[in-house]
């Protein structure tokens, strides 16, 4: 049984409406669920997938007719720093949910909350606590017992490159180690870093300083290829796949940094475990590289100073600043100087990004890295996001159908032997037009 209630709020639009766009592009709501309307359902859990981006919960509703409504709900990032585990949901429990649902699929929602028949409460993300849920599953709900594991319906997986790598011991002071956007100057969250004010001052150091990520200035083609870019479709998130940029700052997620041998330099980002070669035994690029999201890397020392110069990239969105998203074409080039900060333990990374087909003037900026006390982990990224996430083609923007997909270096992770393959979908997606956009329907929220 589905109750589906209008939800109320007392928060000031305006104090939300000053929140970067970058932070709610990715793991925002409202382009991908009606936050407008809230949802609660009774059901039999069957599968739990932990796993990044965001876990899913399946479970069975009985629906009016008496059959079983197989539903699937999305949770959280990184779960497993809060304790998760596959049994934290195990299936054969019995749940009440509460929710949002999806804008363009049936049965699929956001959780609230999951109100567990063993007494505990569960949240989007953090710790699930005890005792807190009265929920009782009544006798109707009692005799309800179906049998089907559900079909997971994967829009993309992680690469094997990270998981592939050489090891290597990672040093734990000077220029090479773990390193993350969170420090004294500077923090990463999901599509930006930004410079932190509150404390950036009381950096000591003849260094730059760390500053936000800046929008170029787009020329007609980079304009127009903007302004069909739908962050419902076209992320690349949603494909297991980042950039040189977000990948690095992400959710402060640790990245591994390391010298290989004499003429090698790799960076692993924890964000979608991108792995970029820095060659060091190379002046030039290749003249018709294989294009990819972190393109073709060639560096050299300038005494204590790094210089890496990285061309070659494929046709991509780069991060999301100022409520606008940076997206760059193939013939990008990025320039980075790196050095060790000894006296703050911090990475200073100098960039300038140059794209004469996209913008029409370079791009600098300064990101500072603190040293982690966490060594990198595996993302492993399994994308479940489905229909709700898929064009009716199966397109990005960006390429052909499905593109963004490097099927070579592709891993399955999940443990299911009912996984159906990606293709088109199968229900209707409306018009970009036909829909309100971002922040109508962000001020259409906050006036219900």
């Amino acid at each position: 049984m589905t109750h589906l209630r209008k939800k109320q709020t007392n928060l000031f639009l305006a104090f939300f409406l000053l929140i970067p766009l970058s932070l709610l592009a990715h793991h925002g709501e409202a382009p991908h669920y009606d936050a407008s309307k809230e949802l609660v359902v009774e059901g039999l859990l069957t599968d739990f997938q932990l796993v990044n981006p965001h876990s899913y919960v399946y479970f069975d509703v009985r629906g009016d007719d008496g059959e079983a409504q197989n539903w699937r709900c999305e949770l959280g990032t990184n779960l497993r720093r809060f304790g998760w585990t596959e049994e934290t949901l195990a299936p054969g429990g019995r749940v009440r949910v509460t929710g949002n649902p999806a804008r363009r699929e049936e049965h699929v929602c956001k959780i609230n909350s999951i109100e567990h028949e063993d007494g505990r409460t569960i949240g989007f993300r953090g710790t699930p606590t005890e005792g807190t849920s009265t929920y009782k599953p009544d006798a109707d709900q009692l005799s309800f017992n179906p049998q089907e594991k559900p079909k997971l319906d994967v829009l993309a997986t992680g690469s094997n490159a990270a998981k592939e790598r050489t090891i290597v011991d990672v040093p734990t002071e000077g220029f090479f180690g773990y390193w993350q956007a969170n420090s004294a100057g500077v923090i990463g969250i999901a599509g930006v870093g930004r410079n932190r004010g509150d404390d950036a001052d009381q950096l000591q150091s003849d260094l730059p300083m760390p500053t936000t990520f800046l929008v170029p200035d787009y020329t007609e083609a980079g304009q127009s290829l903007l302004d069909k870019y739908d962050d419902r479709y076209d992320s690349p998130n949603l494909y297991c796949k980042s950039s040189i940029f977000d990948g690095m700052v992400h959710h402060t997620i640790t990245n591994e940094f390391v010298q290989v041998d004499e003429n090698t330099i790799r960076w692993v980002y924890g964000f979608m475990d991108l792995v970029r070669t820095i060659h060091l035994d190379q002046d030039t690029h290749p003249i018709e590289p294989a294009l990819n999201s972190t393109g073709h890397s060639i560096g050299h020392w300038e005494g204590d100073t790094l210089v890496v110069e990285t061309a070659g990239f494929q046709k991509q969105w780069l991060y999301s600043a100022s409520r606008t998203n940076v997206l760059a074409s193939e013939e990008l080039v990025v320039t980075e100087r790196l050095t060790f900060d000894e006296a703050n333990d911090q990475l200073v990374i100098e960039y300038t990004a140059e794209d004469p087909v996209y913008w029409n003037a370079p791009i600098s900026g300064v990101m500072r890295l603190g040293r982690s006390d966490e060594a990198y982990q595996l993302y492993d990224c399994v994308e479940l996001a489905g229909d709700n996430n898929r064009r009716a083609d199966g397109s990005t923007i960006f390429d052909s159908p499905l593109a963004m997909i490097d099927t070579s270096t592709t891993t399955q992770v999940i443990s299911n032997e009912n996984i159906e393959p990606t293709t088109s979908s199968s229900i209707e997606s409306s018009d970009n037009d036909e829909e309100p956009g971002f922040f109508d329907r962000l001020i259409e929220f906050f006036k219900n």
